[in-house]
């Protein structure tokens, strides 16, 4: 199956996420290299109050691994190939938008003399972007809040 025919066979709601993450990817490399990571982070949780629960229900779930696997697809076949830190803040700008709550997890490993970095999204504790395993393998830092407050 061609490109085309796959893209022809998600539902309109993946495709829309699809299409917005094409669009939105290089937009937030363009805010973290001009803005930096605080200001980011700020810009794109303004104005969205998730009223999920601290455990998501499967819908939320649900919406927010599809909405992970549309940026993935459109980090790693769209123009723009994005990491892990821009696709996270994605999800989250689109996740918080549809009032789920999610947190952006940061987390670091050492192997030997390489060292690694690696961002995530989790709702209620649930990795959505990336395999239930990660937090074994990344020391997730304690919290992301604004400091300056």
């Amino acid at each position: 199956m061609g490109r085309l025919e796959q893209i022809r066979s998600l539902s309109r709601v993946e495709r829309s996420y699809l299409a917005r993450a094409v669009f939105w990817l290089p937009a937030t490399s363009v805010l973290l290299r001009s803005c930096g990571f605080r200001r980011t982070q700020a810009f794109y949780q303004r104005g969205n109050t998730p009223t999920a629960q601290n455990t998501p229900n499967n819908d939320a779930l649900n919406t927010a691994r599809m909405a992970a696997r549309m940026i993935n697809i459109a980090a790693g076949h769209g123009p723009f190939r994005a990491r892990c830190l821009q696709q996270s803040l994605l999800l989250i700008k689109f996740l918080h938008a549809r009032g789920i709550a999610c947190n952006l997890c940061l987390g670091s490993r050492r192997q030997g003399e390489e060292f690694g970095a690696h961002a995530w999204v989790e709702c209620g504790g649930v990795a959505v972007n990336d395999d239930s395993e990660i937090k074994l393998r990344y020391a997730a830092f304690d919290s992301l809040t604004d400091r300056s407050k």
